[in-house]
């Protein structure tokens, strides 16, 4: 295994810029010097319940708003609600068990803790219903039901951004938004004060920074994995390995994924001091190919010429090296190839996996709008319930295999 010869395609690849993930748009700051708070708004105008519409703000690092002053209503107005429209926010009343109108003794609230009060608009809720969300047209209030049998409400919604998780004054989001806090998994947290610290969040290539759109995940195991065991984990999420089929893809791997940005997804090799095992890749060679550069293929099923990627050698101890994976080497990140199941060192103990998936055809990846809320996934498989087979199982992958003419792909 001479990881001394991979250095010289990965160091001229990386010559292309790639972006980070962008934050959320049109999100507006309410500034001190301009008597606000400092926090960061946005409006999300996808349809959404009220449970759908916190998740969605979560997601992106924030809550609903609350807006606990006439002042904080009048900014969100004028810059978020100027065509009047409805928005959630993130006020509440549940009256669990509750058969009729909501019950005199529950109160309103915040989702964030803040005192419910909004006196000084004139309003009051007539709480008809067991299960009262807030929502506002910028300029007052009204309660409405969700969710409730008697009205599907999905009204956009108002995401603020208020976390300052390192305590100096300044409140996280924007600091992420002007790169003076490292986001890398692109949650809305920083690195430094992402309490995710057992698994890396999921995060998306956008297209606006010249991506594809896909979801990719540097996923940790308990201990190394092999290669069929690591695609098998990626499917079973409703994913698959990542593949690189194109340059910008390469960049954009050797750029994203690195030991600095996700350290526990590398694993040291001891008998190699320079090198690290990075997450396995969507890279396999077919059986029977002429070694080491032949019927090098993509999960995809699209092939790909390994030299292009500084690999392969198949200078192992164990067989065949006939699957593919990160590599860095001396600091520099690039690609190899090991046996399916590696016994003379440590096995990588982690995958990357991509979704790509737009089974209803709109677009947008479907794993990015079932973290938003947009597309029901309710068995959680990171598969919409509507482009699942009826009963609500997946369909499972099928193997082309060799033993029946085919060509092994799944």
């Amino acid at each position: 295994m001479e990881f001394t010869q991979k250095l010289g395609a990965a160091a001229s690849a990386v010559a292309l810029s790639i972006g980070g993930v962008a934050g959320a748009q049109d999100a507006v700051q309410w500034r001190v010097e301009d008597g606000g708070n400092g926090h960061w708004y946005a409006r999300n105008n996808v349809p959404l319940t009220w449970e759908q519409a916190i998740a969605s703000a979560q997601a992106r690092g924030g809550g609903l708003a609350t807006t606990t002053s006439s002042a904080e209503l009048a900014f969100i107005g004028v810059h978020l609600i100027s065509d009047g429209m409805m928005c959630w926010l993130g006020g509440t009343i549940d009256c669990a068990g509750a058969t009729g109108p909501c019950c005199d003794d529950c109160a309103w609230r915040w989702t964030s803790g803040e005192p419910f009060n909004v006196a000084w608009t004139g309003w009051i809720g007539d709480n008809d219903y067991t299960t009262e969300r807030l929502v506002t047209n910028g300029v007052g209030f009204d309660d409405m039901c969700s969710p409730c049998v008697v009205q599907d409400y999905r009204p956009p919604s108002i995401i603020e951004w208020s976390a300052d998780c390192n305590n100096d004054g300044v409140v996280d989001y924007g600091q992420i938004r002007s790169g003076q806090l490292p986001d890398v998994n692109g949650n809305g947290i920083p690195d430094g004060c992402d309490s995710n610290s057992g698994q890396y969040s999921p995060i998306q290539w956008a297209v606006n920074v010249g991506g594809n759109g896909h979801w990719y995940q540097p996923l940790l195991t308990a201990q190394g994995i092999g290669w069929t065991a690591a695609r098998s984990e990626a499917v079973a999420r409703g994913g698959d390995l990542a593949c690189a089929e194109t340059a910008a893809e390469r960049i954009y791997f050797f750029q994203s994924f690195t030991a600095t940005a996700y350290p526990s997804a590398w694993t040291p090799q001891a008998q190699w001091t320079e090198a690290n095992f990075g997450p396995w890749l969507g890279g396999t060679q077919l059986a029977g190919s002429s070694e080491p550069l032949g019927g090098w293929t993509w999960v995809t099923g699209s092939g790909f010429d390994p030299t292009e990627l500084g690999c392969c050698d198949n200078v192992g101890c164990a067989g065949p090296e006939d699957r593919l994976h990160l590599l860095l080497v001396a600091g520099t990140v690039t690609w190899n190839d090991l046996p399916d199941t590696w016994s003379c060192g440590s096995m990588p103990r982690s995958l990357l996996i991509e979704w790509s998936a737009d089974c209803n055809n709109d677009g947008i990846i479907d794993f990015g709008q079932i973290r938003a809320g947009e597309l029901e996934d309710a068995n959680g498989n990171n598969i919409p319930d509507d482009c699942e087979k009826s009963g609500g199982a997946p369909y499972g992958p099928q193997q082309w295999t060799n033993g029946n003419g085919g060509n092994g792909h799944w």
